[in-house]
């Protein structure tokens, strides 16, 4: 990989920080989840993730749009493991908030990125 795309993978891992951090607060009263957050970039894109075996609770808690259900709808569980009993639970959403908060701040940092890449390449605009 050339330096000018490894600099350009770093301030995009930078700006999908901005939302992943915002994740991490909104997660804060959860023992496992901010942990569990990271940041995969492929190319010039992003995903944040959070959850996995490290923070099962991440999912119910996050309650994301499933099975033709809207996000936000509870997510049923067993009561301590049990399967005879299933309970449901409240989201807690902290990944979609913490992205409708950040993304201005996100979406500047990408900009500036694309912006620095043009005139690195030649590009100048037009009007």
């Amino acid at each position: 990989m050339a330096t000018a795309d490894v600099d350009l993978t770093r301030r995009i891992r930078d700006a999908a920080d901005i939302i992943a951090e915002g994740v991490r607060r909104r997660a804060a009263w959860s023992e496992t989840i901010p942990g569990s957050v990271r940041v995969r970039v492929t190319g010039l894109s992003f995903t944040i993730s959070a959850g996995g075996a490290e923070a099962p609770s991440a999912y119910p808690n996050e309650a994301p749009a499933r099975r033709g259900k809207q996000a936000g709808v509870p997510v049923n569980h067993p009561l301590w493991g049990n399967r005879k009993y299933w309970y449901p639970q409240r989201p807690r959403p902290f990944m979609l908030p913490a992205a409708d908060e950040d993304s201005d701040k996100a979406l500047a940092a990408v900009a500036e990125v694309v912006n620095d890449w043009g005139r690195r390449n030649g590009f100048t605009g037009s009007g």
